[in-house]
């Protein structure tokens, strides 16, 4: 071997010990990263969870308060209830007939 090609073999082997130490290094560091991702993780989720408790509660209180402010309106006017509850159902009952016969003239 020449004296040139053990100069390039020398640097060639410098070059891989170096890549060597630099993947040890990673994997020294690895468990404590997966660690430290997986606490974030896991707090991430605590949050989204408490977030999602907290909605629904707040949209239990919403339908309950209008739940509420319709009753009292029922008591208050019964016969314009009457009236509004009779022409939702009749619009809902014109829509499902309409949407039913459209449907059935397209085959």
């Amino acid at each position: 071997m020449t004296a040139t090609a053990k100069k390039i073999a020398a640097a060639a082997q410098d070059t891989v010990n170096g890549h060597i130490e630099q993947a040890e290094q990673w994997l020294d560091q690895t468990p404590g990263a997966l660690s430290h991702a997986a606490g974030r993780v896991e707090h991430l989720t605590r949050v989204g969870v408490e977030k999602a408790r907290e909605a629904g509660a707040q949209v239990a209180q919403g339908a309950n308060q209008a739940c509420n402010r319709t009753a009292d309106y029922v008591r208050e006017e019964p016969g314009k209830s009457l009236l509004a509850a009779a022409l939702a159902g009749a619009a809902i009952t014109a829509l499902a007939g309409w949407a039913t016969r459209s449907r059935w003239n397209h085959r």
